[in-house]
């Protein structure tokens, strides 16, 4: 709808904003034979698919209490497609340190992003995004479709290691590796006021890097993996003939 008036001899044309249809999350086990390789569609389905968990409205106030979603699920969505994308979302536990859940997510990305790559793998991702007033952290890997299921396995696994205290030589390089990509990362005034306004939210104190990451122990970060909720599974690639995905 456009419209034009006219103000001080001028003429300012108003556009009325139309509305934007959110996409419709993928059904469960939906077979098809079109294929669609692009990497935009394949991340559109990835990422989105927190929706997988929940339909919590984003009521404007902060859970302190539990994680996004207490029960676990997993998908698998089929196409006709040469790869395998698995993917876990484990929902982060607001009452969760923040310095901890970034040393989580960096020993995580540490342990399965290794080189040379797993048999099989292509790309692996591991990332803290957002859904609502809530954090996610979410574990990704592209694979040749016969090792999905390895894949899945292995991301699951990691997890569960990282509930038992790291031994304290181990430890104490993952404190080190974590204090150094948070600077790096924090290194641009617009990174500093992003991490700043996230701990306020969560009505967290604004420390320094320095004394945010030396509260983090073996403890602490054991602590912060048994606080993830149950994962959420989604496993998208071609159907085989026999073994595998």
């Amino acid at each position: 709808v456009q419209a034009t008036l006219g103000q001080g001899g001028a003429a300012v044309s108003v556009v009325a904003p139309t509305a934007v249809a959110r996409p419709t999350p993928p059904t469960t086990d939906t077979p098809s034979t079109a294929a669609d390789t692009s990497t935009s569609a394949v991340d559109a389905i990835a990422t989105d698919t927190v929706a997988i968990a929940t339909d919590v409205p984003d009521t404007g106030v902060l859970t302190t209490q539990a994680p996004l979603w207490q029960l676990g699920e997993r998908r698998r969505i089929t196409r006709d497609v040469t790869s395998h994308w698995v993917t876990v979302f484990w929902p982060v536990n607001p009452a969760s340190d923040p310095a901890a859940v970034e040393a989580l997510i960096q020993e995580l990305r540490y342990r399965l992003d290794s080189s040379p790559p797993d048999p099989g793998v292509f790309e692996t991702q591991v990332q803290r995004v957002t859904h609502g007033r809530f954090e996610v952290i979410r574990m990704r890997r592209a694979v040749m479709p016969e090792f999905a299921d390895q894949a899945e396995t292995r991301m699951l696994s990691e997890v569960e290691r990282l509930r038992e205290p790291l031994d304290p030589l181990a430890f104490s390089v993952l404190r080190r590796r974590t204090r150094a990509l948070v600077l790096r990362d924090e290194a641009a005034p617009e990174a500093q006021a992003r991490a700043q306004a996230l701990l306020l939210l969560h009505d967290r104190s604004v420390d320094p890097v320095e004394m945010r990451v030396q509260r983090l122990t073996p403890t602490l970060l054991s602590s912060t993996a048994k606080e993830l909720g149950p994962p959420r599974v989604l496993s998208f690639g071609p159907a085989l003939t026999s073994g595998g995905g």
